[in-house]
């Protein structure tokens, strides 16, 4: 993210950020990223998707991402397809579907031989891999995923993602009390 802080304080996104927070009774979910998107909409300049290569992006195949996130305005197919042939910035996110991120041992991330390739380069004291601290219920809950067909398992994210996490960030905000 690159923010001219002359405008930034010309423009009062500051207030106008706090204003936004104030409004959602202060719970926003992606924090400043829903923020930011939503107070500058009129003002962000998309870069191209080889600057913004996700795990998402890497994962899923165009038609299931675009199905599941349902975006108002995405890059093309062949956008994303030059992106991961040519990624410039590569983000090691973790969603529903990879377990654990990059710098862990039990992980499926596709972007682990990047993490392991550019941290032979670094003098890291001890051991670079993380141990897997995932929980019971979280192993159950991956297990699950990984052996649902995606014909399934796509649907039933996109109706999560979409419409159960509205809703329960819509009834959480009443709670709470800024």
């Amino acid at each position: 993210m690159l923010i001219d802080l002359d405008q930034w304080r010309k423009q009062y996104i500051g207030a106008r950020v706090k204003q936004y927070v104030r409004s959602h009774n202060g719970y926003v979910f992606f924090m400043e990223q829903t923020v930011f998107n939503a107070v500058l909409q009129d003002e962000i300049v998309y870069l191209p998707a080889r600057y913004n290569v996700s795990s998402l992006m890497q994962t899923l195949s165009y038609r299931d991402l675009v199905r599941m996130r349902r975006p108002k305005s995405f890059y093309s197919e062949k956008e994303v397809k030059e992106a991961l042939e040519n990624p410039v910035i590569v983000h090691m996110t973790g969603f529903f579907y990879v377990i654990n991120r990059a710098w862990n041992k039990v992980t499926n991330h596709p972007e682990q031989h990047r993490f392991l390739e550019y941290s032979k380069k670094l003098e890291w004291p001890g051991e670079i891999l993380q141990d897997d601290n995932r929980g019971t219920k979280t192993r159950i809950e991956d297990y699950v995923i990984h052996h649902l067909p995606k014909r399934i398992l796509i649907p039933l994210v996109s109706y999560l993602y979409n419409n159960w996490r509205i809703r329960n960030i819509s009834r959480q905000a009443k709670k709470i009390k800024v």
